[in-house]
């Protein structure tokens, strides 16, 4: 893919991606770079947290958050991965309108 740049690993707990997305925006915003991948993962690896979480009622029976709810009855985990390309809305719509 011929990519070129910085690579950045960012370890904050839950808000890596978020941190790491507003890291590229500062970059492009200063003109370190044109355009941006930021990534972001959240795997569950071990079985052993939890099977603790689980034997002390910590996760919802249902497998279901219900945030700021009456029904809120534990919380819930959940994998994910994603990817996001930044670049410049200026960039970005040139591309769009060209």
């Amino acid at each position: 893919m011929d990519l070129r740049g910085p690579s950045v690993t960012i370890r904050t707990g839950c808000s890596a991606s978020l941190i790491g997305l507003n890291e590229a925006c500062a970059a492009i915003a200063k003109g370190d770079c044109k355009a941006a991948i930021v990534g972001g993962t959240s795997l569950l690896l071990a079985p052993g947290l939890t099977a603790t979480m689980a034997t002390q009622g910590v996760l919802s029976p249902d497998a279901s958050c219900k945030t700021f709810s009456a029904d809120a009855n534990g919380y819930a985990r959940a994998e994910g991965i994603v990817a996001v390309y930044v670049k410049s809305v200026k960039d970005a719509l040139r591309v769009c309108f060209s």
